[in-house]
């Protein structure tokens, strides 16, 4: 079965760049700054405005990737969960649906979008920032966390590598 040809590590990279991710998140709610450039005008004026509502969104943004980050690691290493185990493997199938989903099309709008330039017209760092950073980055989250799952769902879990 393919499943059984998915190393092991892929769980990890999944889970280490949904960490690593949470972690950015966390700096810029506490108020970091470096980095928002890459953001869309719309992100950064509220991260600048230090508006409530949006502080809250992203804790629950921090939450949700670090939880999702530490569930695919923890499917990874085989960790027996207190829960049935239908319930991790479910929140690491739908993030990697919803993050492949967001990548890919963030890829294909970006890209089209960059097409339609009248002459003379600048694209800001932000576009290039998506386009060649932030879909990525979640197309290959997305896509990690879906082979972690299916991995784990296959029973073909006790591969190691």
């Amino acid at each position: 079965m393919l499943a059984a040809r998915i190393p092991r590590w892929i769980g990890y990279l999944a889970g280490g760049l949904l960490l690593a991710h949470a972690v950015l998140s966390l700096y810029w709610t506490l108020g970091g700054t470096a980095g928002l450039e890459l953001l869309t005008d719309g992100i950064r004026e509220h991260a600048e405005a230090r508006e409530a509502w949006f502080l809250g969104m992203l804790w629950g943004v921090v939450v949700l990737k670090a939880a999702v980050g530490l569930l695919a690691i923890a499917i990874a290493r085989e960790f027996v969960f207190p829960v049935p185990r239908w319930m991790p493997l479910l929140a690491v199938w739908g993030a990697g649906a919803v993050l492949t989903f967001y990548g890919l099309s963030q890829i294909v709008s970006l890209s089209m979008g960059g097409l339609i330039l009248n002459e003379g017209q600048h694209l800001p760092a932000a576009f290039w920032a998506y386009l060649l950073l932030w879909a990525p980055l979640w197309l290959v989250i997305g896509v990690t966390s879906l082979l972690t799952a299916w991995r784990a769902s296959s029973g073909t879990a006790d591969v190691s590598a």
